[in-house]
């Protein structure tokens, strides 16, 4: 069997092509939606291992793994597993046999929690900063049930992953300052034959010099995407520790330093920015004026956790957004910007929020953080 004959059977190639991989703790999954990561020691033998093979058998049999329930989902409704398992059907040979697993194609890698920044929708797992910053207010550490890993990554138990990779992303913690990022780098670039782009989930505030040059040097497309979350005001704020114009200064030398170097948008909607989206859609225009930059991708992700929820917002408030974005459609020439207004309505629109719980971590972060949200947002009358 090929595996363009289990994507055309509603089924999913992700389990032979792609993997997501959690380097701190060692977990790998097939696929985001997957449910529960599988343990590792040595990566290599978990892709190879019964779970994975188990889940590949399913799909050449015609079911559906009993993990992948995320994506038994009614034929009109949004699949990741066909969305992603499709597109990168066009990436690989698509009469692949379903026997031959060497290693995946695409791979997006959680590095450790290091991290410079202390985001407001962060959590402990993502930012030691962010660990730092709460740890005065019991309400902030009792809001999460995150066990916090140790930064040690063991780069040994990844050798042998990335042979047939030609796509790798990185996120963290902040990846361009992870004290093992270069060693995995070098360690993919030594092994794949076929790698074709490097990209980076990034805040774009600081970098290793040293991991810069690497890359510099390598013959592979470059993906920076910044994450930035607001207008400047905005962005600083939720972004604790954020500098706007380091953000601008550090694009501007990057881009100065090969044209293997791209640059794209990651912005995470929450109740703290999407009342500011046209602003927002604005200043990275401003950004690619400025820059003469070419800005690849703007890629919206959502905060569904209740205490940061566009839904959380008071009513009047919403109503206010809404209104604002509805006449703001059509008037960005952004890739994606009208998707971004409107998944930002939708989201507002949900039953999904709890004002006072938002109001409750708004002051007990800004006691922390010693910011004030009203200098801010002049509309939170609360």
């Amino acid at each position: 069997m090929k595996l363009i004959q289990i994507v055309n059977n509603n089924g999913c190639s992700l389990p032979w092509l792609h993997a997501e991989v959690n380097v701190s703790p060692k977990h790998i999954l097939p696929c985001c939606k997957y449910e529960n990561g599988i343990k590792y020691d040595r990566i290599i033998d978990a892709w190879n291992g019964n779970e994975m093979t188990s889940v590949r058998n399913d799909f050449v049999n015609g079911k559906l793994p009993a993990k992948c329930w995320k994506c038994d989902v009614a034929e009109h409704e949004f699949s990741y597993m066909k969305w992603k398992g499709q597109s990168l059907m066009y990436e690989v040979n698509q009469y692949q046999d379903v026997d031959v697993v060497k290693a995946p194609v695409s791979i997006n890698m959680i590095l450790s929690g290091v991290c410079n920044l202390a985001c407001r929708m962060c959590k402990p797992t993502s930012s030691s900063k962010f660990v730092e910053v709460i740890k005065p207010s019991a309400f902030l550490k009792n809001l999460y049930n995150d066990k916090v890993y140790a930064p040690n990554i063991d780069v040994e138990s990844l050798r042998g992953f990335f042979v047939n990779a030609k796509s790798i992303t990185f996120s963290g913690g902040e990846p361009l300052v992870d004290d093992s990022i270069f060693d995995i780098i070098q360690l993919a670039n030594t092994e794949s034959a076929n790698l074709r782009t490097i990209s980076f989930s990034t805040n774009m505030t600081a970098f290793r010099k040293d991991v810069i040059d690497y890359l510099k040097s390598l013959n592979v497309i470059v993906n920076f995407n910044v994450s930035i979350d607001g207008p400047k005001l905005i962005h600083e704020y939720i972004r604790v520790g954020c500098n706007w114009n380091t953000i601008v200064d550090n694009i501007r030398y990057l881009k100065s330093l090969s044209s293997k170097f791209h640059f794209g948008i990651n912005t995470t909607q929450s109740a703290l920015n999407v009342g500011y989206i046209p602003e927002f859609l604005q200043d990275i225009e401003k950004i690619s004026t400025e820059l003469d930059l070419k800005i690849e991708r703007i890629k919206p992700s959502s905060i569904l956790e209740t205490h940061m929820h566009p839904a959380s917002l008071p009513q009047h408030i919403k109503d206010v957004y809404i209104k604002k974005l509805s006449q703001a459609k059509g008037k960005s020439t952004l890739t994606n910007a009208d998707w971004l207004i409107d998944t930002s309505i939708e989201l507002m629109k949900k039953p999904a929020g709890n004002t006072e719980l938002f109001i409750k971590f708004l002051n007990e972060f800004d006691l922390v953080a010693k910011t004030d949200y009203k200098t801010v947002y002049p509309e939170f009358d609360f």
